[in-house]
């Protein structure tokens, strides 16, 4: 026998197990009606989809009546019932794939795709486990100690009749064996006498357990007999869920206490009466009313058909569950659903969600607006993607697969043509991977939102920074060049004062000259008007000329740079230098006095890496993740006398990453910071 468990199934006494179970002469025989109708109780109570009454063979597996399923044995290497007949206690898998012993089994590995068992052993009189009678879901679900104890219940009652019928079996024999002696015949009939006495009674033993379990389940039970509805059977449950007590209702005609309910409810149990099929409803409303009171509700119900002796169907049991609270909670949900959406079409959202693997896209009709998409057939995503430019397709792909494969966010700025006029627009999308219930990172969803008056005013934004700069820089150029003049006029007069004001206007034009420059290059920046030309030349003899130069304006600061071997780059000479310079004047800036600053300048692999190290005030942590964005400045106590309009390191972070180099800050507060790039090797 082939076992598929991670644990022994055959316990020392199976011989004597296998021959306790024979001896009830039940293997290969038709399901009897007592079995089934249990079977059928099993699945009704526990909202099973497959539940059976099983017995352990040697090697196999029979079902010896079930609920769902189609075969009547299976290997016992196989069946989770083998495990069951291991212990006399109730055995629960409720989740197979996070249970070591049976997570390689094949109906968990397999279609079946088995996740839930839950089996109470066949014990017989003298000990042995010789079958269950069990539950099986394909779904994970929780089993409570008072469902263990229903289950168990069961059992016994199945082993109760099972043994009842070894007996009546065995009386039957022995009362054909014997029927030539009236002597013995009459003793037997006797004895037969008391057995049957015993049989009665032990009967009503089982009827009292079945009462009892149907006055323990968990939800609402009453059985209704005839057509005037009567009520045989009624747990609490279902007494509590229409205001009264059990007692009150045992033996009533169920819609003279709640008439109010017979217009809706009785076309339903007639039905199932009449016509032997089950029904179930689901969410229905219901309104009772008792002692003055109105009760209010939501209930999912199961109608049952069940037959007397004959075989004829004497009325209907009733399977009630309250489900109010999960209906009320559904339509709070649905509500807060409607009042995000007003929300989402107030702030003029396009709302859409990505299907990650067969990349189906839903949207709602202001994406559609937006996208200027007004055909009678769905947007696809392929259809989506190609509205966007070439520019910008390659990175919304490469973000969109980014975000799917790691389950992060997703926010991007591009631009992309309109289906109904081509007109060009710019869009900003943004959303996110979410977990689904199963954890795994399935849900794409977000929004687009059209930003193009936005960048329509950033750009006459930055075409008038780039006018006002480049009209400020012919005044400007006119009055370096008479300042430069009077210094050399002034150069030999006795008045020390003309001559150091002289140099201070001159440095202060600098500066200015430096400040609009750096406007200027961002407006032609963002236009895509600046052209990065390169050249081949000497990096660390770049930075030497920076640093003589800059030693004219800052001979008061200790700047320390260790000359380097010749290290070639083939990058834009002097946008490379604004950003060496830039680097420079910064830790000059934010540097104190009595500290030098640092430069170095090595190779690291296949690139150059420029870093530049003051000892000054340091950035906050807080403050790291922004410093290269565009007009971005450190505002707080250290800072806060320095000018500076924030467009330096936005500037040479873009220069370098247009060289395909990279950038970036390594500060701790206090003690400094230290400011590198690299760029390729040639």
């Amino acid at each position: 026998m082939h076992n598929t468990f991670q644990k022994e199934i055959i316990l020392p006494n199976e011989p004597e197990r296998v021959k306790a179970l024979r001896r009830y002469r039940l293997l290969g025989t038709y399901a009897e009606k007592s079995f089934i109708n249990i079977a059928n109780l099993v699945a009704e109570i526990f909202h099973a989809s497959i539940a059976m009454i099983s017995l352990v063979d040697a090697e196999e597996v029979s079902f010896q009546s079930n609920v769902g399923m189609n075969s009547t044995t299976g290997p016992r290497g196989e069946s989770f019932c083998s495990l069951t007949v291991l212990r006399p206690e109730v055995n629960v898998v409720e989740n197979a794939l996070e249970d070591p012993i049976v997570a390689q089994n094949p109906l968990v590995c397999g279609d079946f795709g088995l996740r839930f068992y839950a089996g109470a052993p066949l014990i017989t009189h003298d000990g042995f486990l010789i079958g269950t009678v069990c539950l099986v879901d394909t779904q994970p679900r929780k089993f409570s100690d008072h469902d263990r104890r229903v289950l168990e219940g069961l059992a016994k009652i199945v082993m109760e009749q099972i043994e009842l019928r070894l007996s009546n079996l065995i009386d039957t024999e022995k009362l054909a064996a014997t029927n030539d002696e009236e002597h013995a015949e009459n003793h037997r009939l006797s004895q037969s006498q008391n057995e049957l006495n015993d049989t009665i009674r032990q009967l009503s033993q089982s009827e009292s357990r079945f009462q009892n379990l149907i006055r323990d389940a968990t939800v609402g039970i009453i059985v209704l007999t005839g057509s005037e509805m009567r009520v045989e059977i009624v747990n609490d449950v279902y007494a509590k869920l229409i205001g009264r007590q059990a007692r009150e209702l045992m033996d009533q005609e169920l819609f003279k206490l709640i008439p109010e309910t017979e217009a809706y409810f009785r076309p339903l149990i007639d039905k199932v009466r009449m016509s032997g099929e089950p029904l179930d409803i689901y969410d229905t409303p219901y309104t009772v009313h008792h002692q003055g009171k109105r009760i209010n509700g939501y209930l999912s119900a199961a109608y049952q058909p069940y037959r007397d002796n004959n075989g004829d169907i004497a009325g209907v049991m009733v399977f009630t569950h309250d489900v109010t609270d999960q209906v009320v909670s559904r339509f709070k949900l649905k509500e807060a659903d409607e009042m995000t959406n007003m929300a989402i079409m107030a702030a003029r959202l396009g709302a859409w969600h990505i299907e990650p693997v067969s990349k189906a896209l839903v949207y709602n009709t202001t994406l559609a607006r937006i996208f200027g998409y007004d055909k009678d057939s769905p947007m696809t995503y392929e259809q989506a993607i190609a509205q966007v430019t070439e520019e910008y397709r390659p990175s919304i792909l490469k973000a969109i697969e980014k975000a799917i494969a790691e389950g992060g966010d997703y926010d991007v700025v591009y631009q992309q043509r309109r289906f109904n006029d081509s007109e060009l627009i710019w869009l900003r999308s943004f959303g996110k991977v979410s977990p689904d219930i199963n954890g795994n990172y399935t849900v794409f969803s977000g929004f687009v939102m059209d930003v193009t008056e936005q960048k329509k005013d950033e750009q006459r934004k930055n075409d008038f920074i780039g006018m006002v700069s480049h009209e400020l820089k012919t005044p400007l150029t006119s009055l370096k060049a008479i300042i430069q003049l009077c210094s050399v006029k002034l150069k030999n007069n006795a008045d020390p004062f003309l001559n150091d004001a002289m140099g201070k206007a001159n440095i202060q034009v600098k500066r200015m000259t430096a400040m609009i420059n750096g406007f200027l290059n961002i407006s032609r920046l963002e236009s895509g008007k600046i052209l990065i030309e390169k050249s081949a030349f000497d990096i660390s003899r770049l930075i030497q000329d920076i640093l003589d130069e800059s030693m004219l304006t800052t001979s008061s600061q200790a700047i320390e740079f260790i000359p380097a071997d010749e290290i070639w780059v083939n990058a834009d000479r002097d946008k490379t230098g604004s950003v060496i310079s830039n680097l420079l004047s910064n830790a000059v800036k934010y540097s104190f006095k009595d500290k030098p600053v640092l430069v170095t300048c090595k190779r690291a692999g296949e690139n150059v890496v420029v870093s530049i190290q003051d000892f000054g005030m340091g950035i906050k942590p807080e403050h790291l993740d922004h410093i290269f964005e565009r007009y971005y400045r450190v505002k707080d106590d250290y800072t806060r006398h320095i000018s500076g309009f924030g467009i330096g390191l936005y500037l040479s972070s873009e220069i370098v990453h247009r060289h395909g180099g990279k950038i970036g800050v390594d500060s701790e507060r206090g003690k400094g910071s230290t400011f590198w790039f690299s760029l390729p090797l040639i």
